[in-house]
């Protein structure tokens, strides 16, 4: 694909963009309810958002235009590029308010901040000394009780937190390989506690170090498999990557990891990081996609 081609792809999907937003505003002046602009709005987005990158894919990947040079995009262009992406964000679709709003959002903070503070005081060590024991006598990695415990955990908070999860092709024949990597989208910070309630053997998450400097966040995470990453040192987030491959080959478990590398704010994918696929090349693991739908509505 030549620039030129390129910059009209683009404007093709500007004016796409702009047509998508005249008819959200026309649906939110009809419509008694915003919600149905919202969800209009976020499904024509990710469809352009898709488009867009399916363009510039096949720009980086045409030879003719690379010239071995990975088809970097020049200055304006890029930029260009940058602004529509953020014009492409998605819309968070918040439920109505009623005057019970504020109380029923500050006694389910409470109860997630006392949840939180009674497993990790409660359950941390508990979680520990299961996985060893686990270890050594050999559990079947389906059914192993620290594993059973880690969901329990998960599924608590989540309760309290009044969310309810659907989980779709989550079985267990995905993760018959002795290591598995998980790879999951990330817009939101309940994705983990999604993960630990769901995943069906034990995992290794690999997270930024500065969430285990959370008094009692930092002790269930490391019970339920948080590895921290220094994201700003490359020879130690390769160490922690390290670390993770080697617990997980040991322990017949998975690597949970969000190639985009940091939680999405705009509800679309990132671009991904070469560190998960790099564990993969090195231990030949299968890659099992987990595409969580509404984190980014949390």
């Amino acid at each position: 694909m030549s620039d030129k081609a390129l910059i009209k792809a683009i404007e093709v999907i500007e004016k796409a963009v702009q047509q998508a937003n005249a008819t959200s505003a026309n649906i939110k002046e009809t419509s008694k309810e915003p919600k149905t602009a919202s969800e209009f709005t976020n499904a024509r987005r990710k469809e352009l958002y898709s488009k867009l990158e399916l363009v510039l894919l096949e720009y980086e990947s045409d030879s003719t235009v690379c010239d071995g040079e990975g088809g970097l995009l020049d200055q304006s262009l890029g930029s260009r590029v940058e602004t529509l992406r953020k014009s492409l964000k998605l819309q968070s679709i918040k439920r109505p308010r009623r005057w019970w709003y504020w109380i029923d959002i500050i006694y389910r903070f409470c109860g997630v901040c006392c949840g939180f503070f009674t497993i990790s005081v409660i359950l941390s060590l508990p979680i520990l000394a299961l996985q060893i024991v686990d270890d050594i006598i050999g559990s079947d990695p389906f059914n192993r009780i620290s594993d059973k415990l880690r969901k329990f955990c998960g599924n608590f908070i989540l309760l309290l937190s009044g969310i309810v999860y659907d989980v779709y092709g989550l079985d267990h024949s995905s993760f018959d390989a002795p290591c598995v990597l998980l790879a999951f989208t990330h817009a939101c910070n309940l994705d983990g506690l999604l993960i630990s309630a769901t995943c069906p053997v034990r995992h290794y998450a690999l997270a930024k170090k500065e969430l285990f400097f959370v008094p009692f966040f930092s002790w269930i995470s490391f019970a339920i498999g948080g590895v921290p990453v220094d994201r700003q040192n490359r020879d130690r987030a390769i160490g922690a990557l390290r670390r993770c491959s080697e617990r997980a080959l040991a322990a017949k478990s998975c690597i949970a990891v969000g190639p985009e590398g940091t939680r999405s704010t705009t509800g679309n994918l990132l671009s991904y990081k070469k560190g998960p696929f790099h564990i993969q090349s090195q231990l030949g693991a299968p890659i099992v996609p987990l595409i969580i739908y509404g984190g980014f509505d949390l």
